[in-house]
């Protein structure tokens, strides 16, 4: 059975416009190889280990 990619592509980018949200964080430079190195070390990507440090925070600070 042939896979229609544009309305599987289509059906994902509708849930993550539902679902998700964008933030876009501005570091000094040479932050996002250290970040990188760090996500890499503990297996993670690094959108999951900046997520996870966030979520850290938050908790502890009680939000």
């Amino acid at each position: 059975m042939a896979v229609d990619t544009k309305k599987r592509n289509s059906r994902q980018q509708n849930w993550v416009n539902e679902n998700k949200e964008r933030i876009n964080l501005l570091f000094e430079k040479g932050t996002k190889e250290r970040l990188t190195q760090a996500a890499a070390a503990s297996g993670v990507s690094l959108s999951e280990y900046v997520r996870s440090a966030i979520n850290s925070k938050l908790k502890e600070d009680n939000f």
